[in-house]
């Protein structure tokens, strides 16, 4: 969990990966002070509050879409050519396989699955004999609503931060490499002869 967190951070901000044990620490300092409420008296019902919503049917949703527009919209063909040409990562033919029927069926099918036995024998959330009260009922589905709202929002302020069309977002770029291949980029030179721009002339992109 912290290295997902942290990874994020770096991605994010380049410059901080020079401090990465600093920046482990104070995420690893935070995730435990805001631990502590669980620690108290009542926090047993916090901590089940947060996992029976957030953990559930939030990651389930997240994981959907992921894949969805992942490999339907924006196209499982390219998205595998952009690991095997563009990162220059070769699959055998049995892992390829593997993956294509994990990736197009198995893994969406199955989601879907679990996503609709989870609302057709949901239950109120609840922590022995105890069943919370209806209005820490309405906040656990808040909790749920509060990931899976960033979709939409994180694709609007795409949008109008970027080019201003919502297809663009689902278009690759040159910066679709790996880290070490842009910062030779930056030194300038290298070429990238497998990417191409759907739906636009050749075009060459130079790193």
């Amino acid at each position: 969990m912290v290295e997902t967190v942290t990874t994020a951070i770096f991605d994010q901000f380049e410059s901080l990966r020079t401090r990465k044990p600093l920046v482990v620490g104070l995420v690893c300092l935070l995730l435990f002070v805001s631990g502590l409420t669980m620690c108290l008296q009542g926090g047993v019902y916090m901590f089940e509050l947060f996992f029976f919503f957030s953990s559930s049917v939030s990651v389930i949703i997240l994981a959907i879409v992921e894949i969805v527009a992942i490999q339907y919209v924006y196209g499982f063909k390219k998205f595998y050519r952009h690991i095997t040409e563009d990162m220059g990562i070769g699959i055998p033919r049995p892992l390829q396989a593997y993956w294509t029927v994990t990736w197009l069926v198995v893994t969406p099918l199955a989601l879907l699955i679990i996503l609709v036995f989870s609302f057709i024998y949901f239950v109120p959330a609840y922590w022995g004999d105890y069943e919370f009260p209806s209005g820490i009922q309405v906040l656990g589905w808040l909790l749920v609503f509060s990931s899976v709202i960033l979709i939409p929002l994180g694709m609007i302020y795409a949008t109008v931060a970027g080019s201003g069309c919502t297809r663009a977002l689902l278009a690759s770029s040159p910066d679709f490499c790996p880290a070490h291949i842009r910062k030779q980029g930056a030194g300038g030179g290298q070429v990238n002869l497998a990417f191409e721009v759907a739906d636009a002339p050749h075009l060459v992109h130079h790193f």
